[in-house]
């Protein structure tokens, strides 16, 4: 039994409702049906009861609710007695970033800690969902997260503290080479595009702020689906359609003439880079890394 696990079923009983412990978990409802899915298909065992209203356990699995407190009150505490153990042989800091974030604006940021504090920085890439998670569950000390700048403030504020790193902004771009074939698109009130899932911030991103506004002048075929910028990158490069990427990404081929930004003909937003980690005390470590970040007010992107 994982940890997160107790915890997801922890969370639906405690809030009463899958969409409710989602925004408890901070994830999207989606992926959290999803995992609650997986959950029970890994354990062969039906959790919950579904014909009811609120969702409730099964009485099987609600007798067992102590045990499953007590269990991860257990491994919290082993968690806690290792990583204090790990600090303090290897005073090793450990950051979460968005797959785009960690390949294209974490580097010199990471380069300023390794070098000058000489601190040693394991680094986990994943979705913001997953990043979000990890620092709940005191896997990684912090994360680097995008927010657009327009998004209300989120329920993780309470128990967060933050600070900007920098701004970079969504952007709607074709590669040059297929910029025609894309005007006749338009002549004809269509638009190909490569589009990111649902399920990930990018793709919620997507439908939000910009797909509602396009769908009123075009009609929209979805041509490819990938969860990373990078890979989408390359499939607009190639023509198979119109996309949103960070301008961090697109960056070298908008210079090359290689990418062609559509910001005058489409919708696009700005995008706080954001450095997030729990209101707890850190290592000695990871809190000297976290006050040189604050004090130095470290920028690691400024798009135009």
């Amino acid at each position: 039994m994982r940890q997160e696990w107790i915890e997801d079923i922890l969370a639906v009983l405690e809030a009463g409702s899958l969409t409710a412990a989602a925004e408890q978990r901070f994830i999207t409802q989606s992926a959290f049906t999803r995992r609650i899915r997986a959950i029970e298909t890994a354990l062969d065992v039906e959790l919950f009861d579904r014909s009811r209203k609120p969702l409730r356990l099964m009485p099987h699995v609600m007798v067992q609710e102590q045990e499953l407190r007590s269990l991860l009150v257990r491994l919290n505490a082993l968690r806690s007695v290792l990583r204090e153990a790990d600090a303090s042989t290897n005073q090793r800091v450990s950051l979460a970033c968005q797959h785009t974030i960690a390949t294209t604006l974490s580097p010199r940021l990471i380069r300023h800690l390794t070098r000058d504090l000489e601190v040693n920085m394991n680094i986990k890439a994943d979705n913001r969902d997953s990043c979000l998670m990890m620092l709940m569950t005191s896997e990684v000390d912090m994360a680097i997260i995008y927010e657009s700048v327009q998004a209300q403030p989120g329920p993780r504020r309470g128990g967060f503290m933050e600070q900007t790193l920098g701004v970079d902004r969504m952007l709607p771009v074709v590669a040059a080479e297929f910029s025609e074939l894309m005007e006749l698109d338009f002549a004809d009130g269509k638009m190909r595009m490569v589009s990111y899932p649902a399920s990930i911030y990018f793709g919620a991103l997507l439908e939000s702020r910009f797909i509602s506004r396009v769908s009123q002048d075009f009609q929209i075929s979805r041509a490819a689906e990938t969860g990373l910028a990078s890979a989408a990158l390359h499939y607009i490069l190639e023509g198979i359609g119109i996309g949103w990427l960070p301008y961090s990404i697109a960056e070298p081929e908008l210079k090359t003439g290689r990418l062609l930004d559509l910001s005058e003909t489409l919708p696009g937003c700005e995008l706080e880079i954001k450095i997030v980690r729990l209101q707890k005390t850190l290592s000695d470590r990871a809190e000297e890394v976290w006050d040189t970040i604050s004090n130095d007010h470290l920028a690691v992107a400024h798009a135009p």
